[in-house]
Order: structure tokens, then sequence, then C-alpha cells
């Protein structure tokens, strides 16, 4: 199961109550994009082009505007 499949499953079964989703992928393409706006995920991370403390500097980022 790809994590795209296993977002829709997550929000198919109801299992996300006050989660934050973040996608952290080397898949840039828009097209991938995209499809994580139309699952509406909170945040989209590119590894390929994010260092480590830029991702956790993101996520927190994130996590803090979805808990305001």
């Amino acid at each position: 199961v790809d994590g795209f499949k296993f977002l829709e499953t997550v929000r198919e079964e109801n299992l996300h109550e006050g989660a934050v989703f973040i996608i952290l992928s080397n898949q840039g393409q828009e097209s991938d994009i995209e499809h994580a706006k139309e699952l509406n995920v909170d945040g989209y991370i590119v590894k390929a082009s994010t260092i480590p403390s830029e991702v956790v500097k993101e996520v927190m980022s994130i996590a803090d505007k979805k808990n305001s």
C-alpha cells in the first residue's frame, strides 16, 4: 500500500480524529502534490530538497497551525 492509499483508507474509515497529515516524500511532481491536496493533507514536504532541520521546522510549523 502506498502512502496515498493509506491516507485514503484512514479517511474512509474515519481513523483520523485530530490527526495532522504531512506527506514527506521524494516525489515532487505537481501531480503528486495535487493528489495530496485532494486528500486534504496539512503539509507536503519534498525530502530531496529539504535538509533534516528544515523538515523538523516545517513539521512543527504545520502542527502548530493545525492545533491553534
